[in-house]
């Protein structure tokens, strides 16, 4: 309200701060948090302005600079930090956030057969890990190939006191939410990643990333930049709507032509994260209560924890940074049968159990008529279904 927005600007005035809209808005951001004042951004899914600015644009430059001074103080009064810093992106800011290399990281890999598939994907934890305290954790659903049985033994040979291997057998019918839960009461680390086996991380200091986002107070589940082997987006986080429910943005569209694209680009906030590659604290993930293994057995078990956790007040963010590829449905093949209308079944539970947000994404804008009629002459990709 306007009421908030000149009590911000007061206050800097008095502290004799630059005033500029982002120290405004910032101010005003920290202000509605103080009062602590419920929903207090209101997401407005049009688009109402649009500027169109090179990013060597002088004037780009400043207001970046507008901004990273802006989010420095806000970040320093909102969480009390001093061990941070903001790098300039070109088209925006990135926060590295205090580092906690100390705790430990458990990554549960649910596997079946396919033991190439599974090898390359242990490889790249290993070779791209920066930290020395970590455990995967196989969880083994009814593999039978010699191949993989004997990869299970050189696995856990290779297991030592910092980088532990561990192999659960999970001997039942193949259900993703209790395979999950399962495992994550034999983890020991205080950030858990959820993992599938046909994931290759591509660069160095993933899992830093996601433990320091992980134990942020107010994150919820981290998401990944998943690209196919062709290089094109399978995920770039997760919206809600549409006839399927909900949707990956940019699907199967060149990373290279997405380069300038803020969406894909930046870092910030969903409703949902893929379960593919999402991590979360273990304190948060006890108080969620594990995943459905009731009702959501094999799909959108992941956008329904997500959102529980958005209930609890958490926020769930994709970082661009972590970079994987993912072999999508590879291990497991494409759901037939019984295993599909039981797909179905839960689409439509989770529609009924999450509808108003499923209607109303706060991170979903809809084009309206003017954007519709030119939408065919547009670079905007169309965008493939969940």
């Amino acid at each position: 309200s306007g009421r908030i927005w000149n009590e911000s600007i007061k206050q800097l005035e008095s502290s004799e701060i630059e005033l500029n809209h982002k120290s405004i808005l910032f101010n005003a951001i920290n202000i509605l948090k103080i009062k602590n004042v419920q929903s207090p951004v209101i997401h407005i899914p049009l688009i109402l302005s649009a500027k169109k600015f090179h990013f060597n644009n002088k004037f780009k430059k400043e207001e970046l600079t507008f901004h990273s001074n802006a989010l420095e103080r806000y970040l320093k009064l909102r969480y009390n930090l001093n061990s941070f810093s903001i790098i300039n992106k070109g088209m925006g800011l990135k926060i590295e956030w205090p580092s906690y290399k100390e705790d430990k990281l458990s990554i549960i890999i649910p596997t079946k057969d396919n033991q190439k598939l599974l090898q390359s994907c242990i490889n790249s934890i290993s070779n791209h890990s920066s930290l020395q305290n970590y455990e995967i954790i196989l969880v083994d659903n009814n593999s039978k190939e010699s191949t993989t049985l004997s990869f299970f033994k050189k696995f856990l040979k290779e297991s030592t006191s910092s980088r532990i291997h561990k192999l659960l057998n999970f001997n039942e019918v193949f259900n993703y939410s209790k395979i999950n839960n399962f495992a994550i009461r034999h983890a020991q680390g205080s950030v858990i990643l959820l993992l599938n086996n046909d994931i290759e991380f591509l660069d160095k200091g993933w899992d830093i990333e996601l433990i320091n986002h992980a134990l942020r107070e107010d994150i919820g589940f981290v998401g990944a930049k998943l690209i196919y082997p062709n290089h094109t987006i399978q995920h770039a986080g997760i919206l809600l709507g549409g006839d399927k429910v909900a949707y990956h943005p940019y699907r199967k569209v060149s990373e290279k032509k997405l380069i300038n694209n803020k969406q894909v680009e930046l870092a910030q906030e969903f409703s949902a994260v893929t379960g593919a590659c999402m991590a979360i604290s273990r304190e948060k993930w006890e108080l969620l209560e594990g995943m459905d293994e009731n009702k959501l057995k094999i799909c959108f078990n992941d956008v329904d924890i997500c959102l529980r956790a958005k209930s609890f007040g958490l926020r769930n963010i994709y970082l661009p940074y972590i970079r994987a590829i993912h072999h999508e449905s590879k291990s497991r093949g494409r759901p037939t049968g019984k295993q599909y209308k039981q797909i179905v079944k839960e689409q439509k539970i989770l529609r009924k159990r999450w509808l108003e947000i499923i209607k109303n994404d706060p991170y979903t804008v809809r084009y309206n008529h003017l954007s519709l009629n030119n939408l065919k002459n547009s670079k905007i990709p169309i965008i493939n279904q969940y």
